[in-house]
């Protein structure tokens, strides 16, 4: 409920004064901050004896490892503001987060861009219609060893990276184009977004505990399919004519 999740709602946006219900958008009137300077939203200092990049938006910080932030030659704008700053957002709670538009609207620059000023890998996978679960998390290789034939179990780098045993949170996993993931596959990946799971069920039938990890999808079409996204993940929307920060919490 907005409520409930009271604290959470102070870092979020809206932009344009648009949202879906007219109740719910005047609940967050007076959290909308729609005249940020065209310049980095984020500085580093030093704070609790750690490095940290903060938002001069959200007032969300992220520890890092250097003193000062990135040199870039990217035009803020004020549309590439507010993506910056929702993924930003979304990795310093370890929320998901879907970013949906056309193509070149600078999705992937924004996801760099924040990996860099904080020091985070990205590791990219492209979706396509033949795309498996399988192909996502794990191989299971037939293998012959003194003779008889054996099935061993392969984890994939992006299960790896999400596993509590060995999940990395210096690391930014990106689905990208999961609009092109079959029904199937939406089913297997929906765990990753949703934030109230901590648990996924593997293709082999094993079921593993989610650790701490950072993960953004893609979603190129204008249509989206609410089978992925739930209630516990959040979404950047950017289309021609506006731009629209949409969340959704229990």
């Amino acid at each position: 409920s907005l409520k409930d999740d009271s604290n959470k709602m102070k870092v979020l946006r809206i932009l344009d004064d648009i949202f879906e219900k007219e109740d719910i958008n005047k609940n967050f009137k007076a959290l909308v901050d729609n005249s940020h300077k065209e310049k980095s939203p984020f500085y580093t200092k030093m704070s609790g004896g750690t490095n940290k990049v903060f938002s001069d938006i959200s007032g969300l910080s992220i520890a890092c490892t250097s003193d000062s932030l990135v040199e870039s030659n990217l035009s803020f704008v004020k549309p590439f503001i507010d993506m910056v700053d929702s993924i930003f957002s979304g990795l310093s709670i370890h929320y998901p987060v879907i970013l949906e538009g056309i193509s070149g609207k600078g999705k992937h620059t924004a996801i760099q861009y924040v990996a860099d000023i904080l020091g985070y890998k990205v590791v990219n996978f492209g979706i396509s219609s033949a795309t498996t679960a399988e192909d996502l998390f794990c191989k299971t290789i037939p293998t012959r060893k003194s003779g008889k034939l054996e099935f061993v179990f392969t984890p994939s780098q992006i299960l790896n990276l999400i596993n509590s045993e060995s999940s990395d949170d210096k690391t930014i996993i990106v689905l990208e184009e999961i609009n092109q993931a079959s029904s199937a596959l939406l089913d297997s990946i929906a765990p990753l977004f949703d934030s109230s799971k901590n648990t996924i069920l593997l293709p082999n039938g094993d079921i593993v505990q989610k650790g701490n990890f950072n993960i953004i999808a893609d979603w190129v079409k204008m249509s989206f399919n609410p089978q992925i996204l739930g209630k516990h993940s959040f979404r950047w929307v950017t289309s021609r004519t506006q731009e629209i920060t949409r969340f959704f919490f229990t």
